[in-house]
This record gives structure tokens, sequence and C-alpha cells, in this order.
């Protein structure tokens, strides 16, 4: 499979005309990156670099680097989604629908059991007489008793 490569990058200005576009594959791909980021330092670069090599080198991605924490990232991101959100309002219809998923059968948690939905079922060992609930009693005691005489 091959990758489009920008030669001039659209981080430093570059276009999508076709003279701008190389075909590579991954490999090839993510070495090109190596290579622009060797030689201009741009975090674009070396995050499609270590993506594109399939880096288990997490690391470089910690506080500046990440792009998600960058002021100037994240204030692009939010006008983008506030100028979004104000030339394309929800439609009555959307909100109805989104308020019929939160309320009713299409809920993926409508009818399903709720955890903490009051008291667990309670139980005694056998072996200490300790009172806890089921599944304390069935992991840790009973036949995985402490107390319990070979």
């Amino acid at each position: 499979m091959k990758h489009k490569h920008h030669i001039i990058p659209k981080h430093m200005g570059g276009s999508n005309d076709p003279d701008n576009l190389i075909a590579l594959t991954r490999a090839q791909h993510a070495e090109a990156h190596r290579a622009l980021y060797e030689q201009y330092g741009k975090q674009e670069d070396l995050w499609a670099w270590k993506f594109l090599s399939k880096s288990n080198d997490w690391e470089w991605l910690q506080g500046d680097r990440n792009p998600s924490k960058r002021p100037e990232v994240r204030e692009k991101i939010s006008a983008t989604m506030l100028e979004y959100h104000r030339t394309h309002p929800a439609s009555d219809e959307l909100r109805q629908r989104k308020r019929e998923v939160k309320l009713g059968e299409l809920n993926p948690q409508y009818g399903k059991h709720v955890w903490n939905a009051g008291p667990h079922p309670k139980a005694t060992c056998v072996h200490c007489g300790k009172e806890a609930t089921l599944g304390n009693i069935v992991r840790w005691h009973n036949d995985n008793c402490k107390y319990k005489k070979s």
C-alpha cells in the first residue's frame, strides 16, 4: 500500500497540488518524516515519523510535544468547533432524537443491571463465621478460607 507524502509538508506551507505529492511505502514515508524532523525540528514531523514507524516509544509525546496540549492548538480546535456548531445548528428533530436516546429503550444502558442498586446478597463463611458479600465469600472464604482445617 502506498501513502501520499507532501514533498513540502502542509505544516510548512505545502499544498495538495499533485506536483507536491509523492507515493511512498509506509517505511519510506516514516523515513521521510524522520529526515524532515532531523533537518527542521518540527513537532509535526516527529509525530508523523513515530506514528508511521509504529514506534512503541511514546515518551517523546509528553508535555509540550503533544500537539493537543499546546494552547495554540487547543484554541484552534475550540474555535473550529464553535464555528461549526454556529453554522450547523442542531435541528429540532436531532435534538428530540438525542433526548429519546438518553431517556428510553434506545439508551444502551436501558434495562441493564445497575451494580450499586440496593444491597448485595450476604453469606457466611463455614470455616471462620465471617459475614460478607457472596462474591467475597466465594473468592476468599469457604474453600479458600485461611482458617479452613485441612
